[in-house]
């Protein structure tokens, strides 16, 4: 219990910064180089980097990333990837405050 404002301070960074990261405009938004990003029919998802199933991997293992689960609560239970926060995509906006900074953002759907 002590540690719980730690780390919903932590969650607070991670979602600020991925909150700052997802409103640049695109001509500011730089991947790094094990990143690519994606093409979709959404403008503002196309500048979203998406990372190759290795590479997370990679910065999983190394935990220099923090992994959220946005799927539903009944999904993260059936099986999800070791350590990673659950939190709805639905209410993610709102937790935006309680992610760390110190960190990027992996998160998963499926």
């Amino acid at each position: 219990m002590k540690k719980l404002p730690f780390v919903i301070g932590g969650i607070a960074v991670v979602a600020l910064l991925a909150f700052a990261l997802l409103h640049k405009p695109a001509s500011q938004t730089q991947a790094p180089a094990s990143v690519e990003a994606t093409t979709t029919q959404e403008p503002e998802l196309a500048a979203v980097p998406r990372t190759q199933l290795a590479a997370a991997k990679q910065e999983v293992d190394k935990e220099s990333v923090l992994v959220i689960d946005v799927r539903d609560v009944d999904s993260y239970v059936a099986g999800h990837v070791p350590g990673a926060l659950q939190i709805p995509l639905a209410r993610i906006e709102g937790e935006v405050n309680y992610l760390p900074r110190d960190k990027p953002i992996l998160t998963y759907c499926t």
